[in-house]
């Protein structure tokens, strides 16, 4: 039970850790682009989304999530 509480937990950290960088993306190009419409930001948005969902997955010392 512990161990799967600390697996439940790790997941989460990761998730949120990987949330935190988008949005740090999102708010660097927003500051740094502001004339670019929307349309664009939103398009730019789903391809950092796209490429932290393909990043490769390290388990060297963990187990592999799904």
């Amino acid at each position: 039970m512990p161990g799967q509480n600390r697996e439940l937990i790790d997941q989460f950290n990761k998730k949120e850790q990987k949330r935190q960088r988008l949005e740090l993306r999102k708010l660097k190009r927003r500051t740094r682009f502001p004339k670019l419409s929307e349309r664009f930001h939103k398009v730019f948005d789903r391809c950092d989304e796209l490429r932290e969902r393909m990043a490769p997955v390290d388990c060297v010392s963990q187990k592999w999530i799904k």
